[in-house]
């Protein structure tokens, strides 16, 4: 059962994180932003604004199914990877975010629908539609942040 979901979920994971054929810039630097831990020698402060960081690097290994960390349901795994685009909206609020707000968007939209179509009715039966649709209202929103 557990190496079943977690298979589902490397592949949304795979399919989204994947640089699209035509990808723009922006689009190649959200991946890249999003990729690797921070670096915390160049964001010394990135601690102190976020308290739980997190990112692909760090859910792609919780995905494989040998991982003694893996993902416990597919809820977590969802949890984690808005997550990450959460704590790179929160460090970068006050920076000049705007170029990358409609990638981020794209990309979290392009994660719901795959989590919808892999886990039928999954976000309707915990919180994580309503962290999905906030994070949404977010990113729809940024320009108020500035």
């Amino acid at each position: 059962m557990m190496e079943s979901f977690l298979t589902e979920c490397l592949s949304i994971f795979n399919l989204v994180t994947a640089p699209p054929k035509r990808a723009s810039e922006t689009r190649t630097r959200v991946l890249e932003f999003l990729e690797n831990p921070v670096d915390l020698t160049t964001f010394a402060d990135y601690t102190v604004v976020i308290s739980n960081p997190i990112s692909f690097f760090e859910i792609r290994a919780k995905l494989q199914i040998n991982s003694p960390n893996a993902y416990e349901s597919p809820v977590l795994f969802a949890i984690e990877f808005r997550r990450v685009i959460c704590n790179f909206m929160r460090y970068n609020w006050v920076k000049d975010m705007a170029p990358y707000r409609n990638d981020l968007r794209k990309l979290l939209l392009q994660f719901e629908d795959e989590l919808e179509k892999h886990f039928p009715g999954l976000c309707t039966v915990s919180s994580c539609l309503t962290a999905g649709y906030f994070l949404f209202s977010k990113l729809m929103t940024f320009h108020s942040w500035l």
